[in-house]
């Protein structure tokens, strides 16, 4: 694990166009544009204290978690590659009117190259990432998803974020006024929504190139916090032979605490 800023500029943008390509074809985004704002959003998250790299024994980079210190601009930008990057930008501003008096980090993306997942890393760069970010003072971040099972990342085994994700297909069906005005309040005051989670739902008419992603929900954005203040920043491997070790010197020595 890594900071971002220590990686190659090239490595970085390759892992994740190669993990997000396929995302990003039915907006019409793909070829040299999909390189373009690989090295856009990879570049400018450098910029991010709370932005980190997973490598593996080679050095090639195999997971991604970026997030953006500031709101960039789309110039320089073309195409649909404009349009989406426009698209975060105006979601940021609906993200700032939930947390007016707050510096927000934009959540950009976290993510692993196939080979890679299931192993623990989401966790981990969330971890090291979060920590790093509330040394340098920043405290929450917010993001944007057309896609509510996304949310499960952020959760990291939450009961209380598995039970939204359960509800969130039948919840977001309804109009977004009414999720905002009426769902959500419910939600969050019987505590299925976090306390500490701000949330709104956008309609995704608003944006033609959300629409072209497919039939799927409206845009939910979320305003939530850094994780793991002082959680271990130990690697997964490393955390599940803690975990054996104490549980089988527990069993060997029942009346051990550790």
């Amino acid at each position: 694990m890594v900071p971002l800023r220590d990686v190659s500029p090239e490595a970085a943008a390759a892992t994740y166009q190669a993990i997000q390509g396929i995302r990003f074809e039915p907006m019409g985004i793909e070829s040299e544009g999909l390189a373009v704002y690989s090295r856009y959003l990879t570049s400018n998250a450098t910029k991010c204290p709370a932005s980190v790299a997973v490598l593996d024994p080679s050095g090639a980079v195999v997971a991604l978690s970026l997030f953006f210190a500031g709101a960039y601009s789309s110039d320089g930008l073309t195409g649909a590659v404009k349009q989406h990057r426009e698209m975060a930008l105006s979601l940021g501003r609906e993200a700032a009117k939930l947390a007016p008096d707050e510096k927000l980090v934009e959540a950009v993306f976290g993510g692993c190259l196939p080979a890679h997942q299931g192993k623990g890393l989401l966790p981990w760069m969330e971890r090291v990432g979060g920590r790093a970010a509330r040394a340098a003072g920043l405290v929450r971040s917010w993001s944007w998803t057309l896609n509510p099972l996304m949310l499960k990342a952020q959760g990291n085994g939450d009961k209380r974020i598995a039970l939204l994700i359960s509800m969130a297909e039948m919840v977001l069906k309804l109009p977004a006024s009414v999720v905002n005005w009426s769902v959500l309040p419910v939600m969050s005051a019987a505590g299925v929504l976090p306390r500490e989670y701000v949330t709104k739902v956008i309609p995704a008419s608003r944006y033609p190139i959300a629409q072209r992603a497919g039939p799927k929900t409206d845009i939910v954005i979320a305003v939530m916090p850094f994780k793991f203040e002082g959680g271990s920043t130990a690697g997964p491997e490393t955390i599940r032979e803690e975990k054996a070790l104490r549980a089988d010197t527990a069993a060997k020595i029942p009346q051990a605490k550790l």
